[in-house]
């Protein structure tokens, strides 16, 4: 891995906290899942699976998605409880988040079919592809499968980097750029630690009056019980 030359340069912001499309940051990793949800118009499909690890950013691009179509979100047990028909009375755009998790595969075919009838689309997401979902129903299984589907990877240290950087922005929070150069070797590769630790470093910071210096970090990372 290639370390970058930080310098004590200081980073200084007044950003407001935002989930805006603007505000998600695109890289290598996340690169066709954003050209998915862009051209949502033009699927060669009635619906796709984006998968990824937790905190990968699956649910910011969701609800960009939400943004540009309008779709609603689901819940996977909302399908066990309400009729296929129920949910077309607002919307044939949808969004199934968590889709691997507690699920009625009876109930998720026929909200399926119904959609896709309609002449509908479904944004999966899960953290896994349709094939390592364990599905018992050949007819839900087949045609899971059988969608485009397409993974956003683990983040990179760029990626990383720009993420710990907005996170701190939003919070507007005075830091040097060696604090972000140390964080990014010591983390779980993951834009959910990245955001947890910068509230942990902020939270420490409060609550000691001190400035965001390396041993704040340093202390923030051992009682979060990651790599020192």
């Amino acid at each position: 891995m290639t370390t970058k030359n930080y310098n004590q340069e200081i980073f200084n912001f007044e950003v407001d906290i935002s989930s805006k499309e603007e505000d998600f940051l695109i890289a290598d990793s996340n690169l066709e899942a954003v050209r998915w949800v862009d051209n949502w118009k033009s699927w060669s499909a009635p619906s796709i699976v984006i998968y990824g690890p937790r905190g990968c950013g699956k649910t910011h691009l969701s609800n960009i998605f939400i943004q540009k179509s309008g779709a609603k979100k689901i819940v996977p047990e909302a399908l066990s409880n309400n009729s296929p028909q129920s949910f077309l009375e607002k919307s044939n755009i949808f969004v199934l988040e968590y889709v691997e998790n507690n699920l009625d595969q009876e109930a998720l075919l026929h909200f399926y079919n119904n959609t896709i009838d309609s002449g509908g689309q479904i944004l999966f997401t899960a953290r896994s592809a349709p094939s390592h979902w364990g599905l018992s129903l050949r007819d839900l299984e087949s045609r899971l499968r059988a969608l485009p589907s397409i993974s956003i990877g683990m983040p990179e240290d760029a990626l990383l980097e720009r993420v710990l950087v907005k996170h701190f922005s939003d919070r507007q929070l005075l830091i040097t750029s060696d604090v972000v150069g140390y964080l990014i070797t010591r983390i779980e590769r993951s834009l959910e630690a990245a955001s947890n630790i910068v509230s942990k470093i902020d939270g420490l910071a409060i609550s000691s009056g001190r400035p965001i210096t390396l041993p704040l970090v340093r202390e923030a990372l051992a009682v979060d019980n990651l790599k020192n």
